[in-house]
């Protein structure tokens, strides 16, 4: 291995790389950097925050390459941190036009052009995926491989064993899914959900009845001709965190997860496209995205019925406030505003009452801040403004921390129920419109914390 400088135009994103489906093969820079930005556990967007702001701190891990027969030089480590440089260098690589914005903004803080030469350790492609199999297949890496990469690896380098292949194959399956939501598939193939399902789909049970078989190739055929249907329904159920014979999927023992896959028959199969649809969405920067209940929720019914909507029935209302909800409030026009949010029909004037919410959170925070904390700095950011108050609340009111945690963690959130980002885009972005469905949601997960708010003003 030896030390060489390279400039960022002339290393090459490797299309092989284990963080890659097989469909990204021979693909353009192009397309290999959208798919980093497109995964969230990838943290590409932070990532290259961090390097901006510390940039010194980079080289702490080298950059590996090795050159093939065209004298490419391929990236087989580093490729996230490449891809960062790449875009920090050339912002058009992104088709995202928010993203892109998003690092245009970046890139004038740092000066990197396409010439900025790299130290990357030059070695063979074997010697390359030596330090790689060392690295990733002990997951010492601060975004580790998870068990899909690792199976990945071990078959595209010949070390592949059965359960591999099969995995490989299964979230290959997943990934082409027809009318299966990207959020529900970065969900199910991520961590905590991802063991699960390969526990269900590579075990004896699964192979018997789907009619797994493998060549000598490593390439896996499937009798059952429903098997892409029921992997859908298996997928979505995990992701649901859904319960087969009052247990969870992680619990099921071979033989109940033969029965499972039984259970699943031609009326569920008809009917689970539209099961996915009645799913429920909340609005972000990206457009509608489904909402995915974290780990430790469950829904109230288990398979193969429905998860029950208790939000969308909740939220069939007219009006953002609901009419049988009193409030308190000693400031003239926070009270206006208020007034006037209960009165407007979310119907007629999405657009105005998205603004006015806005405007009623952040002067009802004002307000607090300039009874209880007068030093605090008004021209701060709503979000700061927003944990600031919860803070103050369970430390001086004894408010639960269940509900100013809750607060906190929706605020700090891009996508969050209680996002600055949107809230701010309401106000500012041209091309973002709000959703009843949403500006409903916002409110249902703001209510209680802004009693509180107004309890303690007076």
């Amino acid at each position: 291995m030896q030390v060489e400088k390279i400039k960022i135009k002339d290393l090459r994103l490797w299309d092989e790389n284990s963080r890659f489906p097989e469909e990204y093969f021979d693909q353009n820079e192009k397309n290999l950097v959208d798919h980093f930005l497109s995964v969230p556990k990838y943290k590409i967007e932070n990532f290259a925050k961090e390097i901006v702001e510390n940039f010194d701190l980079i080289p702490s891990e080298r950059i590996i390459v090795w050159q093939n027969e065209l004298n490419e030089w391929i990236v087989m480590e580093g490729n996230r941190r490449i891809c960062v440089y790449k875009i920090l260098s050339d912002p058009t690589l992104i088709t995202n036009e928010k993203k892109k914005y998003y690092f245009e903004i970046l890139s004038k803080k740092i000066e990197m052009n396409k010439d900025y030469e790299i130290e990357c350790i030059t070695a063979t492609r074997e010697e390359a995926n030596r330090y790689l199999t060392i690295k990733h297949e002990h997951s010492n890496n601060e975004v580790s491989w998870g068990s899909t990469e690792i199976a990945n690896h071990r078959k595209r380098f010949g070390r592949a064993k059965q359960q591999d292949h099969i995995k490989s194959e299964i979230s290959k399956n997943i990934r082409e899914l027809n009318n299966f939501p990207k959020e529900l598939i970065e969900k199910v193939l991520g961590a905590g959900y991802i063991t699960t399902l390969y526990r269900v789909l590579t075990g004896k049970a699964a192979a018997d009845k789907f009619g797994f078989n493998l060549d000598k190739k490593g390439n896996l055929s499937v009798k059952d001709p429903t098997f892409l249907d029921k992997l859908k329904i298996i997928a979505l159920d995990i992701s649901q965190n859904k319960k087969y014979n009052e247990k969870i999927f992680s619990r099921l023992s071979q033989q109940e997860i033969g029965e499972y896959i039984g259970s699943i028959d031609k009326n569920r199969i008809e009917k689970i496209n539209e099961e996915i649809k009645k799913l429920p969405t909340q609005q972000t920067l990206e457009g509608d995205k489904f909402i995915i209940p974290s780990q430790n929720e469950s829904p109230s019914s288990p398979v193969p019925n429905l998860v029950k909507n208790n939000i969308r029935e909740k939220r069939d209302r007219k009006y953002l406030i609901p009419t049988e909800f009193r409030l308190s409030i000693n400031n003239f026009k926070v009270k206006k505003i208020y007034e006037e949010l209960k009165k407007a029909e979310l119907e007629n004037v999405p657009y105005l009452i998205s603004i006015a919410f806005r405007v009623f959170i952040e002067l009802s925070m004002n307000c607090y801040l300039e009874k209880h904390l007068s030093l605090f700095n008004l021209k701060s950011d709503l979000k700061q403004k927003v944990l600031a108050v919860a803070d103050h609340l369970e430390k001086k009111f004894s408010v639960p921390k269940k509900l100013t945690q809750g607060i906190q963690c929706a605020v700090k959130e891009k996508n969050g129920p209680l996002s600055p980002e949107i809230l701010n885009a309401y106000l500012h972005d041209n091309k973002f419109s709000p959703t009843s469905s949403n500006l409903l949601s916002m409110w249902d997960n703001v209510e209680q914390f802004i009693c509180k708010v107004w309890e303690n003003i007076k």
